[in-house]
């Protein structure tokens, strides 16, 4: 899968939205800090799995709905105006 952010982009964030299955969010986790994945599944009991779009197979471990600080709501493509 083509990733849907190039380098330099600059995204939105809605910290109150609830995120859904497909949305691209902003987590954060203790070992990796903050990174932007999408979500692959939202599983019962408030887990969630996330896949980076240009990863060939989603994240191993499942993490906490708390991890995700929420969706990103807007692309602003910055990053493919600066590589030209």
């Amino acid at each position: 899968m083509r990733p849907a952010l190039s380098p330099g982009d600059l995204v939105l964030v809605d910290r109150q939205a609830r995120p859904a299955s497909g949305q691209i969010a902003l987590v954060q986790t203790e070992r990796h800090g903050r990174f932007l994945h999408r979500i692959v599944e939202m599983g019962e009991g408030g887990s969630v799995r996330t896949q980076g779009d240009a990863n060939a197979i989603a994240d191993f471990d499942a993490l906490p709905e708390t991890a995700v600080i929420g969706p990103v709501t807007l692309v602003i493509p910055v990053g493919t105006w600066l590589g030209r």
